[in-house]
């Protein structure tokens, strides 16, 4: 009898969603009910006397079955080491693992293997406006690749963040876009998080985003929209090639549009924005808060409203010591080698290189252009007060920031 049922494929095991395998004998060693299973998972290191035992053949067989029915091995569906808190977070190391986290949008997280997401067509993003991801969660270093995803309103890793903390999460390899919307609906992306809401602040330290990102409405390389201005994002960057496809969108290279308080970060993605888009090498617009110590590299081609070097727009925003390297090359209304247009002007200590960038002026003075071998020559930077705790001077060379070199 044994033999019969080892010679049975899984799948002629396997019974329905109340049963893991098809009634038998009682005594036969490969009929543990679904009762009995869920249980080990719940508690692999626990056994109830009263009940059967699961045994490694058995467990080897649930892998068959588990492999043949959704292509996933079980290691992949255990759950997860750890209890979720500050001091023993939950260990993610599986793709099906940090899609779980989105069951629990407080707990802590701690990544602990290099993850691929290959196998899901279009990821659907860790939290929304009405359930935000409040958590914490620690990249630990490790990447996150082959991220891919397009919603209607809200699209990369994490849909919503709200009073979150990220770090040292790497995504590489990302390819990320927006889907059509109807007038006066919503839309976000940005390959780590589409928009951070609330007033309590999410944190994000050292993140790292590379790949594609395409927006209908807004779209920024690291984050979308940032609607909470105690956020708090510094030592990130976003490697992110941008596109604001039409209508009056807003796209950067870091970030669309922010209040929050950003620095020592940097983009080095090109952006590029459809007729009526506002864009910026590293920002589409500063509507308040502040920028400090960041750069861009990244080039800036459209044919909207305005396109800076560094920023599209400043409405409120304080810019201090951050530069802009990338062409600026378009047919936009206002297109300029920092920023294209500053409603309330507050820069200090920032340039842009008119060689590069191909541009002469920034609105209102607000930032200094100068040529290449100029931009160049650490005197300029030293002049300003750049702090040489934060940045690396050189001579023939653009400033960069020590933590990445």
């Amino acid at each position: 009898m044994a033999d019969e049922i080892i010679g049975q494929t899984p799948k002629e095991r396997f019974d329905d969603e109340t049963d893991c395998y098809k009634a038998g004998s009682t005594s036969n060693p490969l009929n543990p009910v679904k009762g009995n299973f869920l249980s080990f998972l719940e508690n692999p290191d626990e056994t109830d006397k009263n009940k059967s035992v699961v045994t490694t053949t058995q467990i080897d067989l649930i892998s068959d079955v588990i492999k043949e029915l959704c292509g996933l091995t079980l290691s992949e569906i255990l759950p997860y080491s750890g209890s979720g808190t500050e001091l023993d977070p939950y260990l993610i190391d599986t793709p099906h693992k940090l899609d779980m986290v989105r069951n629990n949008l407080s707990a802590f997280y701690k990544q602990t293997a290099n993850i691929s997401l290959s196998k899901y067509f279009s990821w659907n993003p860790i939290g929304d406006l009405a359930h935000p991801f409040r958590g914490n969660y620690d990249g630990n270093g490790y990447a996150i690749s082959d991220l891919t995803c397009n919603e209607v309103s809200y699209s990369g890793l994490f849909g919503c963040l709200n009073g979150a903390s990220l770090t040292d999460i790497v995504i590489t390899e990302a390819v990320i876009s927006t889907s059509a919307i109807n007038e006066g609906e919503e839309s976000d992306c940005g390959v780590l998080a589409a928009v951070i809401a609330g007033t309590t602040g999410s944190t994000i330290t050292g993140c790292r985003a590379e790949g594609t990102l395409s927006a209908i409405l807004r779209g920024g390389g690291l984050i979308g929209n940032i609607q909470d201005g105690n956020t708090i994002i510094s030592l990130s960057s976003a490697d992110v090639s941008v596109t604001i496809q039409s209508g009056s969108g807003l796209g950067g290279g870091f970030v669309a549009t922010t209040i929050a308080t950003i620095s020592e970060s940097k983009s080095t993605g090109n952006v590029s924005g459809g007729s009526g888009s506002t864009i910026g090498g590293f920002a589409g617009n500063a509507l308040s808060g502040a920028i400090a110590n960041c750069y861009t590299t990244g080039n800036v081609t459209g044919t909207g409203d305005a396109s800076g070097g560094f920023l599209g727009t400043s409405e409120a925003g304080l810019i201090t010591n951050c530069y802009a390297t990338g062409a600026v090359s378009n047919n936009a209304t206002a297109h300029f080698g920092f920023c294209a247009l500053a409603e309330y002007n507050d820069f200090t200590g920032s340039f842009f290189d008119v060689t590069t960038t191909g541009q002469t002026e920034t609105p209102n003075a607000g930032a200094i252009g100068y040529i290449t071998a100029t931009m160049k020559t650490p005197a300029i930077y030293s002049d300003a007060e750049w702090d040489a705790d934060v940045w690396l001077l050189e001579n023939n060379q653009y400033p960069v920031l020590k933590w990445e070199a």
